[in-house]
């Protein structure tokens, strides 16, 4: 859940990978949560596309990025 509030990152697509409440309101949060508990399906499509999402970001993806290998080789 992110507070639909400026200056949220770019990459936050609303109902893609996140459920967008109103700042402040702790009803409208609850009834997201209650969206997102209820709605197997956008739970499901939500944590693949945070997957993905996250990949760039795994050891793996950052130690090969970073040319440390390279460097260690030479």
């Amino acid at each position: 859940m992110v507070a639909d509030v400026i200056g949220k990152e770019a990459w936050l697509k609303p109902e893609e990978n996140c459920l967008l409440y109103e700042s402040r309101n702790s009803e409208d949060l609850a009834e997201k949560i209650s969206i997102l508990l209820n709605d197997k399906e956008l739970y499901a499509n939500m944590c693949k596309n945070n997957r993905e999402l996250a990949k760039p970001f795994e050891w793996n993806a950052i130690v090969q990025n970073s040319g440390i290998l390279e460097d260690i080789q030479n």
